[in-house]
């Protein structure tokens, strides 16, 4: 008599692992694109949230005086201008475990005083820049390329990548003939008046390492 036995032979147990190999190589793909996304808009969220409410804090004011680096720690978290789970006392973090900062555009009122000890004001202070550090590449890319608005109503002045705002002024960003960009990896800059960054400066500005920082200035 002929004995039947059934089962898998080596090649087709070998075909069921490959095909389950690609299966969850491609779930977790899925899910770090996903969550990458997830942390885009969230971050997206936390920017629009802490604009709102320091242009809100500070409605009252002819500038953003007081928001210095040594002060804006105490006016941030007596005012809760950050949400709670980004942290408290100086210490803020973003979805990409990195760093938050937020300042007066201008220098420190501190080092800005006249012979009789009184602040000297400058145009810049009338805005304020939001400093986000560890932000990976295709993120990067995603948050310079959205449409945060510009001018008076959306009051964005200036998009930093991995370059300081510190000294670009809306009039420097204004009389810049090619939308205040260099072509250089890690020195990128878009103004008001230039629209959306696109994505192929943001890819340019967007260091491949990951570890981008971006620079935001709201009026």
């Amino acid at each position: 008599m002929k004995d039947n036995q059934s089962g898998r032979s080596m090649m087709e147990m070998l075909g069921v692992i490959a095909i389950i190999g690609v299966l969850t190589v491609g779930g977790i793909a899925g899910y770090s694109k996903a969550m990458e996304k997830w942390h885009v808009n969230k971050t997206a969220s936390q920017i629009s949230y802490i604009v709102a409410h320091i242009r809100g804090l500070y409605r009252g004011q002819m500038d953003y005086r007081g928001l210095d680096s040594t002060s804006a720690p105490a006016i941030i978290d007596r005012t809760k201008a950050f949400p709670s789970e980004m942290g408290s006392n100086g210490n803020y973090s973003n979805p990409f475990a990195g760093k938050v900062t937020a300042k007066v555009s201008g220098k420190d009122y501190a080092d800005n005083k006249n012979d009789n000890g009184e602040y000297i004001s400058h145009s810049d202070d009338m805005a304020f820049t939001l400093t986000y550090t560890g932000i990976p590449r295709s993120a990067c890319v995603g948050l310079a390329t959205i449409d945060w608005g510009t001018g008076s109503n959306g009051g964005m002045v200036a998009l930093g990548i991995n370059i300081k705002l510190d000294k670009v002024t809306l009039h420097t960003c204004l009389k810049s003939s090619n939308p205040a960009t260099s072509q250089t990896l890690g020195n990128m800059i878009i103004c008001e008046g230039d629209g959306v960054m696109s994505p192929t400066d943001a890819a340019i500005g967007c260091s491949s390492e990951g570890n981008n920082t971006m620079y935001f200035k709201f009026y």
